[in-house]
């Protein structure tokens, strides 16, 4: 999701402002020294290392009316960049580029693409499914994207709020929904079978049971494996990690329920990704006053925070008070994660809007380093990112357009342009 809009701000922030956190620490044996350089790790096959040609792309740009579908071809899978937007109303813009052969696909604004909170491809990049609404009702729509144009279909309608937001785990042929499935505060984890080859094809198969009745929660995420999901309460601060194997006895069960470790005014945490090998999860934490960010990381095994500074008491995370301080802008509001967890990428829109990359090495935690972007064009309202699917490109929407980015570089692959300056939320790669 990229808005938060469930419940009273004014209250929630002030629950969260007396909120006493008391987390457990993992601390490190010594301040990290700095992860294995980008470069070093990813030189031999990374597309943006020095002396790599640029990746090219098939054919110019071709754009296409609102009103009119793709004339030429059937959408095609894969390589794919949907991009949602809300700005009032019942229908909000959205568009489907083709990243391959640069040229749009489609665009539109629909009930479908009303406040879209949360989206996910499945199936190789046929099919999309997308959660948001209003405060009169939300859905999770299904696009199929084998024909000319996006045809959509109703997949979940809760009866309470949401749904938020959607991942899908593709081996098992399952999307997970975070939304309040009956009238009332309790939010809950849905799992819903989206393969046309089971009898309980589109139904829901799993819930998990008293998750949280906190305000405001809209953001989840799936581990790579679809094993764990972290579930965040935002303006609560609270991390709850969810046992999402099938085949586990403690299937759809909260296996953690805790506070972030956070400081200055109003913290709020705004993303979360879980590490392929459901060792780590890792936090944005927003700050008022235009502070600086932070990313604080959890570690699964112990149930414990990890300690960025030992030196200082507390829990320090990576930030202004980690050793070595990372600079994170403020307002970050977005994070992803490789597939094969050295590095983490996060953005937000705070100042003239920022991005970054965050190298790790999964085998010693306390090897780290933060390298913010430069890609020498502006990130204003950096609200939202996304890795692809094989790490090779990073989409991060700004004003009026969304760039196309060498992770390991930062330096500006591409771009397409958008009809629309600011309130752009949600871009998925498929």
């Amino acid at each position: 999701m990229r808005q938060i809009t469930s419940a009273p701000l004014a209250v929630a922030y002030l629950l969260a402002a007396v909120l006493a956190l008391a987390p457990r620490s993992l601390a490190l044996q010594a301040p990290s020294s700095g992860a294995l350089p980008f470069a070093a790790r990813h030189a031999a096959s990374w597309p943006g290392a020095p002396g790599t040609p640029p990746r090219a792309f098939a054919l110019p740009a071709a754009t296409y009316p609102a009103s009119s579908p793709l004339q030429t071809a059937a959408v095609p899978a894969g390589d794919l960049l949907f991009v949602a937007a809300s700005i009032g109303g019942p229908e909000d813009p959205a568009w489907l580029f083709d990243i391959e052969r640069d040229r749009k696909l489609w665009s539109d604004a629909q009930a479908e693409t009303n406040n879209v909170t949360g989206g996910a491809f499945a199936d190789g990049g046929t099919e999309l499914f997308l959660a948001g609404g209003d405060t009169n009702g939300g859905t999770v729509t299904r696009a199929d994207l084998t024909g000319f144009h996006p045809s959509w279909s109703v997949v979940y309608d809760p009866l309470g709020s949401g749904p938020f937001d959607v991942h899908v785990d593709e081996a098992r042929r399952l999307l997970y929904v975070l939304a309040h499935p009956l009238p009332g505060p309790e939010s809950a984890l849905l799992a819903i079978d989206i393969d046309p080859d089971h009898p309980t094809y589109l139904q829901v198969v799993a819930t998990t049971h008293n998750l949280t009745v906190n305000p405001i929660v809209e953001r989840f995420a799936l581990s790579a494996s679809g094993n764990r999901a972290a579930v965040l309460s935002a303006l609560m601060r609270q991390l709850h990690v969810v046992d999402t194997d099938p085949a586990s006895p403690t299937y759809m069960r909260v296996l953690f329920q805790g506070p972030v470790p956070v400081s200055g005014p109003f913290p709020v945490v705004t993303s979360a990704v879980v590490t392929s090998d459901d060792g780590q999860v890792i936090v944005s934490i927003q700050r008022g006053g235009g502070m600086p960010s932070s990313l604080g990381r959890f570690d699964l095994s112990s149930s414990s925070w990890i300690d960025h500074n030992p030196a200082l008491p507390g829990i320090q995370n990576i930030g202004p008070d980690s050793a070595p301080a990372a600079d994170l802008g403020a307002a970050v509001f977005d994070v992803d994660i490789a597939g094969d967890d050295t590095f983490a990428v996060a953005c937000g829109w705070g100042g003239a809007g920022w991005a970054g990359r965050l190298d790790l090495d999964p085998a010693v935690p306390s090897l780290w380093m933060w390298t913010a972007y430069a890609p020498g064009v502006g990130l204003t309202d950096a609200w939202a990112l996304d890795l692809a699917s094989d790490d090779q490109l990073l989409a991060i929407e700004t004003e009026r357009r969304v760039l196309l980015l060498h992770p390991g570089t930062g330096a500006v692959v591409h771009s397409f342009p958008l009809a629309l300056a600011t309130n752009i939320y949600l871009v998925r790669q498929g």
